[in-house]
């Protein structure tokens, strides 16, 4: 787990003198402009300096504050691209799923998605040589609302992480609890609607099991969920096989009518 309060509270000062100095010259100075653009322990230093030098007032606005996902979001988007970076595995991109108050799900490839979010999840993809060939392969982190990152969990009791089954090309992700209970998925990974129904699936499910007591009842609800799961699979089968027959039977009808009208025609 990687705090990232330091970030979170330097973003938080930057903002404050991006809303203050309202001077263009001011702002395009080497020490503001350097404080602006640069996290770290000693650019909250060079913040602080900056607020006293030109009397910005800070009570009130910084105990409490609102961790700014998306600034956390990008620096482990940032980290990850630099872990990533040899020619037999390297970093491809990043999902950033967003869990708003409603606790309602919604993803994007780009991090504007997590601006009204209160806690998000991060699923970096990357391209990894195995054997003779190149499969795509998924680290998922999760940011809480202080900012702490969690690498393939979600807190004490549940891991959230992405492995393959059978073959490197079938990546499978994962709810985990403490205790053993597995619930598992296979999002289409290019595919951002898939990745978004699944995680919101996981999602509701982690809701629910988070409030069982026992092994027993935790793996009752899985067990419950993927029955639900599977009728409603059927149900959209059956759909779609009723649509498909219809859409058969009504073009049958219309070449139907197509040859008594040529019928009609030809015994004229």
């Amino acid at each position: 787990m990687l705090s990232l309060g330091v970030y979170a509270i330097g973003s938080r000062l930057r903002h404050i003198i991006r809303r203050e100095i309202c001077s263009p010259a001011i702002r395009s100075s080497k020490g503001v402009w350097r404080c602006l653009q640069v996290d770290g322990h000693e650019h909250i230093t060079s913040c602080l300096f900056l607020l006293f030098k030109f009397n910005i007032p800070l009570e009130g606005r910084i105990g409490g504050f609102k961790m700014n996902l998306i600034d956390s979001a990008i620096q482990q988007t940032k980290l990850n691209k630099e872990k990533y970076s040899e020619p037999h595995e390297k970093y491809v991109d990043t999902t950033y799923i967003a869990i708003q108050e409603d606790n309602h799900v919604v993803c994007s490839i780009n991090p504007i998605v997590l601006e009204n979010a209160k806690l998000c999840i991060l699923v970096h993809r990357r391209s990894k040589l195995a054997e003779t060939n190149y499969y795509d392969w998924f680290d998922v982190e999760y940011i809480n609302e202080y900012g702490e990152v969690y690498e393939e969990s979600i807190d004490k009791d549940f891991s959230i992480y992405v492995r393959h089954r059978e073959t490197y090309r079938n990546q499978v992700l994962h709810l985990v609890s403490s205790d053993g209970v597995d619930y598992d998925c296979c999002p289409l990974w290019n595919n951002t609607a898939s990745i978004r129904d699944n995680l919101q699936s996981v999602w509701n499910l982690y809701d629910e099991l988070k409030k069982a007591e026992t092994q027993k009842e935790r793996a009752t609800i899985v067990r419950l969920y993927k029955n639900d799961e599977k009728i409603f699979q059927q149900k959209k089968e059956i759909a779609n096989f009723s649509y498909a027959n219809a859409l058969l039977e009504k073009e049958r009808d219309m070449y139907k009518g197509l040859l008594d009208d040529i019928k009609e025609l030809l015994l004229k």
